[in-house]
């Protein structure tokens, strides 16, 4: 990735601009850098296809050929003030910089971030930091008063390291985001919705989650909590005389004949014969 020196960095411009209502806003992408502040309100922000929840004082960095939209939850406005970071002159679609490229910049080694800072939901502090530093950069971008230029990219450097530094720091307690997952699924595997959940308690994306959890296991989220679905089953199978549609509901499924598929992928045989094989006498019970 290129690293831009000083000079290079200065030479790009940085525009504010505001969405009052935001109520239709459908799926783009840009050719610069772009820095969403969620104000007021409440939607669904989609990126690159994974759905997150935002709310007041949460902003999203968003690099040139993301895809993204926002579809607004209720009847309150939903107002974003957007910073944009773009080149002043710009060549060609490969002239566009990506944020690592910022972040080299100011001399942040992206290796001690727990997370890419784009696929992630900063949330701003109680005294609204980010949002004060959003306002005094909309002022300069207004007024252009001398040197305003500057003074706003000066601005957007604060943003950035002040944001870059909750990414910084081990997660609480040094709980490795793996090791959350596995105990999260094992004790609420047969909820609905689980990445989501677990994208909106720890407030990383669920792109970020699905990625670096098949980094570290070598599996996929998915084909993780299925089988910790199957074992949970069989062990009903084995264990209790509970009827397969109900072992089915229990782990998290209501339609039984994809139920039965799956455990079938996993354990080598339908439910009932996985039961008869591990049973004794199991022909006398009713399945």
């Amino acid at each position: 990735m290129r690293k831009l020196t000083s000079v290079n960095y200065l030479n790009h411009t940085i525009v504010i601009s505001i969405e009052n209502d935001l109520a239709n806003c459908e799926e783009h992408s840009h050719t610069y850098i772009e820095l969403a502040y969620t104000m007021n309100g409440k939607a669904v922000h989609t990126l690159n296809g994974y759905d997150n929840l935002i709310s007041a004082g949460d902003y999203v960095i968003i690099n040139p050929g993301d895809i993204h939209n926002y579809k607004k939850i209720g009847n309150e406005k939903l107002t974003i003030i957007n910073c944009i970071f773009t080149p002043v002159q710009q060549i060609s679609k490969s002239d566009s910089i990506l944020f690592d490229s910022i972040l080299h910049s100011l001399n942040i080694d992206t290796d001690s971030l727990m997370t890419e800072p784009t696929q992630y939901i900063f949330h701003d502090d109680d005294n609204k930091t980010v949002l004060n530093l959003l306002r005094i950069m909309e002022n300069e971008y207004k007024t252009q008063n001398s040197k305003y230029k500057i003074i706003m990219k000066n601005l957007y450097d604060a943003i950035i390291l002040h944001s870059v530094r909750s990414i910084s720091s081990p997660p609480k307690n040094s709980l490795n985001i793996t090791d959350y997952i596995k105990d999260y699924v094992s004790v609420h595997y047969n909820e609905p919705n689980l990445l989501q959940t677990i994208s909106n308690d720890t407030q990383y994306t669920m792109q970020y989650l699905s990625t670096r959890f098949k980094k570290e296991t070598g599996r996929t989220f998915k084909a993780f909590l299925q089988h910790t679905r199957m074992n949970k089953a069989a062990t009903l199978l084995v264990n209790t005389n509970m009827q397969i549609p109900q072992i089915a509901e229990t782990v998290g499924y209501s339609d039984i004949k994809y139920f039965i598929n799956i455990f079938k992928k996993y354990k080598e045989h339908t439910p009932m014969k996985y039961r008869a094989l591990n049973v004794p006498n199991t022909s006398k019970n009713k399945s």
